[in-house]
């Protein structure tokens, strides 16, 4: 109806998206861990998640990087 394609990993195979997996286990333990979601709108989730989103992209330190952030990172190859 929407020209939407169904994606699926093999059952039990997490590594099929392990750089999804990988996000979505840094969200969880580093940002929703200190939600109250009984006391929280859907609009102050989403910009909950969206300013990790932006941290995430720009000044979380990531290994991949040698341990720079992507900010530093970017900066130092420019």
């Amino acid at each position: 109806q929407n020209n939407g394609i169904v994606s699926m990993s093999r059952v039990g195979n997490s590594l099929d998206n392990r750089e999804a997996e990988y996000f979505f286990s840094i969200l969880k333990s580093e940002c929703l861990k200190f939600v109250n979601f009984n006391n929280i709108t859907f609009d102050e989730l989403k910009s909950i998640i969206d300013t990790f989103i932006q941290f995430y992209n720009s000044e979380r330190i990531q290994s991949n990087l040698g341990w720079l952030s992507p900010n530093q990172y970017a900066n130092l190859i420019a």
